[in-house]
């Protein structure tokens, strides 16, 4: 029975992490070892307007695809589909490409979900 005093709505749309699982999930059927939420650290250091004026990178990435436990590839997923003029050469994913020395993928909603995947599969033939 529901309640008649429902305070969670149902969302309007999918959520980045839903587009993430989906991604992640059709690269595990294809065979790819792709993990979720990969903390990282690069070992070269950013501007930061910190006291010393420099730090080390530390992120999140949305979804790391891995070939013998080595990275070879990086997804970044935006909720929004707009994709904008830049595509895959936005702020973030140039800094992720400069950190890590890998490729980066950016996938900007449900509706580029089979998109991404298939960029995957063409990177890797």
């Amino acid at each position: 029975m529901i309640s008649e005093n429902l305070t969670i709505p149902y969302p309007s749309f999918q959520s980045e992490a839903e587009v993430q699982a989906e991604i992640w999930y059709l690269l595990r059927l294809s065979g790819y070892d792709a993990r979720m939420e990969v903390k990282a650290e690069s070992d070269k250091f950013i501007s930061d307007n910190g006291p010393y004026g420099q730090r080390r990178s530390h992120n999140s990435l949305d979804i790391v695809v891995f070939r013998d436990e080595a990275p070879l590839l990086v997804i970044e997923v935006k909720r929004d589909g707009k994709r904008g003029e830049s595509g895959d050469k936005n702020h973030q994913t140039m800094r992720y490409a400069g950190l890590y020395n890998l490729p980066v993928f950016m996938a900007f909603g449900p509706e580029e979900i089979l998109y991404t995947v298939e960029r995957v599969n063409a990177f890797f033939s």
